[in-house]
Formats: C-alpha cells, sequence, structure tokens
C-alpha cells in the first residue's frame, strides 16, 4: 500500500507512513480536539482549528527535563540572580563611602592630658583634617619668625607643600573615578555594556585607603618619657570619622567581593582553589606589610632620660629644621637646649638623607596598595594575577628603605642628640620585618606563577589534542 502524501510503498497493516509519518488513510487528525478530517481540510470540521499551520512536536522522553531538575534550575537561577543583585549595590555602597569619607579624613593626637594641654593649638592642633593642607596649615607658618634660616623655612614648607598637590589630587582623582564607576555599573546593569564595574569599585576604595594612609603618614610620630614612677606618651591616631568610612567602606567593598566569590565558586579546578588559597594568604601578607609601612621608621631609645621616641620621615625633616634653627640661635641654645651647644653648618647631608626614605616610603605603600588591590580582583573576578613582578619590584623598594632608613636614622639622630647619641640605641624593627614579609610574599607569588603557568600549558595541550 502506498503511502497518500509521499508515494513510499508500506505494508498493509501500516497505519502511518515509514517515511514521512503521515496517517496511511490520508485523513488529518485535529491537535486541537482530536477530530478526524479529510486529506484536503484546511479548517477543522468541528473546532475549527487551522489544519494548514504546521503541528507542534510532542516532545520524545530524552528530550523532556523532569519537573523537579526544572524547579532545581529555576531556583539557582533565582540565587544567582539574587546574589549577583546584592553584590552590586554593596558594591555602590562601598563606592559612595569611600569617596563620602574622603573629604574627612583626618587625625587626632593622644596622649597625657598635661603634654595635650600643653601643645599650642595655633601651631600643632590636636586635630587636623584634610582641609588643613589649604590653608590653615601655611596660616601656621605665618605665625612663624620670618628672620628663621633659610633651611629651616624650607624644612617647614617641604611636607605641608608635598601633602597639598596630593591630597588635592586625591579629591579630583575620587570624584572622577566615582562619576567613572557610576556610569560604567548604569551600562553593565542595563547590559548595554559587558564590563563589569567591580574593578573600578576596588581601585576607588584602595585610592581612598591610599589617603588615609598618607595623611597618617605626613603627621605620624611617637614620643614617650619617663620621669620617675610616671610615663607620658604622645601619639597620632586616625580620627572618628576616618574610622567610620575605613569601616563602612571595607565592609560593603569586602561584601560586594564575597558575593562576586560565591558567584564563582561553583565548578572550581584544583588550580582555581590554588589561585583563592594563594591571593587570600598574599592579601594577608600585604595588609599586614601595609600596617607596618606607615609606622615611625625612625625610632630609638635613649638610656639617660628613659626617653622613647618615633617620628616618620616628612616629620623628621620639619624636626631638622628646627633643631637646626635651635642649635644655631645662642640665645636658644643656652636657655632651652642648653645639652646641644651651639651648630652653625646646615644639616645638608642629613635632609637629603630623610628625603630619599620619604619618597621610598611613599613607593612602597602605593606598589602594596596596588598587589592587594589585583589579589581583591583574584578573588571577586576569578583571575589569576600572580602579581610577581609587582612584588619583585615592591622587595627591592623595601630593600632600598632598610638601608636609607639605617643611615638617615643614624645620621639624624648623631646631628639632633650630639654626644648623647653614644647612649642611645636605634630600632629598625618595622622595616625588617617588612622586608622579611616582602621575601615570603615574593616567594608566595613566583609560585602562584608557576602554577598559573603549569595550568596554561596544561590547556594548550587539551586543545591539540582535539
Amino acid at each position: 500500500m502506498n503511502c497518500l502524501n509521499c508515494g513510499t510503498e508500506n505494508s498493509d497493516e501500516a497505519v502511518f507512513c515509514r517515511q514521512c509519518g503521515a496517517r496511511m488513510d490520508g485523513k488529518i487528525i485535529c491537535p486541537n480536539c482530536s477530530a478526524e478530517n479529510v486529506a484536503d481540510s484546511n479548517f477543522c470540521i468541528i473546532c475549527g482549528q487551522n489544519l494548514s499551520q504546521p503541528t507542534t512536536t510532542v516532545p520524545t522522553p530524552e528530550n523532556v527535563i523532569p519537573v523537579a531538575e526544572n524547579q532545581r534550575i529555576e531556583t539557582t537561577i533565582g540565587w544567582k540572580s539574587t546574589v549577583s543583585t546584592l553584590s552590586g549595590i554593596f558594591a555602590m555602597l562601598g563606592l559612595l563611602f569611600s569617596v563620602l569619607f574622603t573629604f574627612f579624613i583626618g587625625i587626632k593626637v593622644n596622649g597625657s592630658t598635661g603634654i595635650l594641654d600643653s601643645i599650642p593649638s595655633a601651631t600643632t592642633p590636636n586635630q587636623m583634617d584634610i582641609f588643613y593642607y589649604f590653608g590653615d596649615a601655611y596660616k601656621t607658618l605665618d605665625l612663624i619668625d620670618a628672620k628663621l634660616p633659610d633651611f629651616t623655612a624650607t624644612s617647614l614648607y617641604f611636607p605641608i607643600i608635598l601633602a597639598t598637590v596630593v591630597f588635592a589630587s586625591l579629591l579630583l582623582a575620587m570624584i572622577i573615578m566615582g562619576i567613572l564607576t557610576i556610569v560604567r555599573y548604569y551600562f553593565y546593569v542595563t547590559k548595554k555594556s559587558k564590563k563589569d564595574h567591580y574593578s573600578m569599585v576596588i581601585a576607588t576604595y584602595f585610592l581612598y585607603i591610599f589617603g588615609v594612609l598618607m595623611f597618617f603618614v605626613f603627621n605620624n610620630s611617637v614620643y614617650s618619657l619617663k620621669q620617675n614612677t610616671a610615663t607620658y606618651s604622645v601619639s597620632c591616631g586616625v580620627n572618628d570619622l576616618t574610622t567610620t568610612g575605613i569601616t563602612l567602606s571595607t565592609i560593603f567593598v569586602c561584601a560586594a567581593v564575597g558575593c562576586k566569590f560565591a558567584l564563582n565558586l561553583q565548578n572550581k579546578t584544583m588550580t582555581g582553589i590554588y589561585n583563592i588559597v594563594f591571593s587570600a594568604i598574599s592579601l594577608i601578607i600585604v595588609c599586614v606589610m601595609v600596617y607596618l609601612a606607615i609606622m615611625p621608621h625612625i625610632s630609638y631609645d635613649a638610656a639617660y632620660d628613659n626617653t622613647n621616641g618615633g617620628t616618620n620621615f616628612f616629620s623628621a625633616i620639619t624636626a631638622l629644621g628646627i633643631l637646626y634653627f635651635y642649635k644655631s640661635a645662642p640665645q636658644y641654645a643656652a636657655t632651652v637646649l642648653p645639652s646641644m651647644g651651639t651648630e652653625t653648618e646646615v644639616p645638608r647631608a642629613e635632609s637629603a638623607l630623610l628625603v630619599v626614605p620619604a619618597i621610598l616610603q611613599i613607593l612602597t605603600i602605593v606598589l602594596l596598595l596596588v598587589i592587594a588591590g589585583g589579589y581583591l580582583l583574584n578573588l571577586a573576578k576569578d583571575k589569576k594575577y600572580s602579581t610577581a613582578s609587582l612584588s619583585l619590584t615592591s622587595t627591592l623598594s623595601t630593600t632600598f628603605l632598610l638601608i636609607f632608613t639605617i643611615i638617615s636614622s643614624i645620621s639624624y639622630w648623631t646631628y639632633s642628640l650630639g654626644e648623647s647619641y653614644e647612649t642611645s640605641e636605634i630600632k629598625f624593627t618595622y622595616v625588617i620585618a617588612m622586608l622579611i614579609l616582602s621575601v615570603v610574599q615574593l616567594t608566595i607569588s613566583l609560585i602562584h606563577r608557576s602554577f598559573n603557568n603549569i595550568e596554561k600549558k596544561a590547556m594548550q595541550e587539551q586543545q591539540l589534542q582535539y
């Protein structure tokens, strides 16, 4: 028996054609009501269904997705969508707090009440914010006698002018980064661009942290003096608004990174797990190194008067100019600092040795923050930055920082303490610890890079096989 539709010969008991699947009697079954219609029917005689349109293929058992499996897929998609939305919200909040609290960066002086009360607020305020370097700092210098030696005046102006340039650039950069990040976020959410905003959020966050560290570095100093049973000490710390800004921005940026990390956590290979471990360990080490980098690097113990002092390079430059003024003015040497005598020679060598480590300190902090940003991106975007080159540069800068810290400290205290220098003990604890940790971090980066190279080579070999 031949098929009426395609003419293929079929057996007598066939109901449907073995070639085209049409009914052997030529009738058309309505897909809507299952009524039989003659072969040339365009519409169903029972329900009026259009029979000329192609019918939907009934799914076969192998391509039918079970209901439970379909529900699981929908739940997974919903979970990922929720986490992705939360990640974007957290990232924007972290960006907001980073930009907003940049305008409230400041420090406060902590110490014994008697010492703080004795500090003239006009020359050394107990609290300073970022706008101090845009006006009040220069007003303070105007209060100082204009007849100061040129070297003393230069040493006073140098840190203030440098700080003004740094913080003016910081405020401008934060505003620009904030606007660009919001624009990137809008295009990413509206699917007009595939480039996400996380790298820019992290960069803005670390730019804010850099501003806080720089403000602390420019003003950080520690001094302790023990007289009989009483101990007097003065130190600098960030103010309450800065603490709040660091806390809020860190919480929300880390929450955004955590959400992205959770989204990327599925289907991790062994090398992916290694990448997470290396990034987490290195990030912790770099954070400790940043803490050590902002500590006072010129420190000493004077056994003869139970004095423990520490200062930053920038503060030391200012202090060196003041010391020169005291030592070169007989009226001050006789009444204020009788143990120093008179000294008319300008300490050019000491000042030069302080400028070099000051620049190295800023360079080291910048490198550490860039490295930390790279590792945070590793966790957020499932990247594999080893930062080995940056780690090597950081180790070299830390090595030179240690060398110049030792040289400048000895030179500084020799000039300032005079004969009493021999009874003092100079400390280099912070910078030595930095060097040790930088070597450890460099080693981890090199191991990380080797794992990445092994994985890359294995993937290339696998592609060649296919």
